[in-house]
């Protein structure tokens, strides 16, 4: 596949995650990271890695006045030290091991999350970001 070929598609894939992300709170990665892996699988982690950085500054610039700074600051309780951990294991395993540490954490996910979870819906409120009511 050409190099332009690869950017279109990947420009597609990205702008739709953006679009599920928007919508839903989640979706960037899980759209875009499989086509960027399948498109050009040198550009991983790296790029996904940038867009999710990038993508919630652009919602916070734009929703800036509506945002709970208090819950955000909790979220980065767990942001800062997990990144530092989550390089360091990085830059210290195998790409094997990585990738049954990635494994095992999504059947870790799968089952822990195996019963129906019901969450508490507030009227008004469109996606899981964190701002506030309007």
């Amino acid at each position: 596949m050409s190099t332009w070929a690869v950017f279109a598609v990947l420009a597609v894939a990205v702008t739709m995650g953006g679009l599920v992300q928007g919508a839903v709170g989640l979706g960037l990665g899980l759209v875009a990271a499989p086509v960027a892996t399948l498109g050009h699988p040198a550009l991983m982690p790296g790029v996904m890695l940038w867009l999710a950085a990038a993508y919630p500054l652009l919602t916070l610039s734009r929703e800036g006045r509506s945002t709970d700074w208090r819950g955000l600051q909790w979220a980065f309780v767990g942001r800062l030290p997990g990144t530092v951990i989550g390089v360091a294991v990085v830059s210290a395993v195998s790409a094997r091991l990585l990738s049954l540490l990635a494994g095992l954490t999504v059947l870790v996910a799968v089952l822990l999350t195996w019963q129906v979870v019901s969450l508490p819906m507030r009227r008004g409120e469109t996606s899981g970001s964190a701002v506030g009511d309007r």
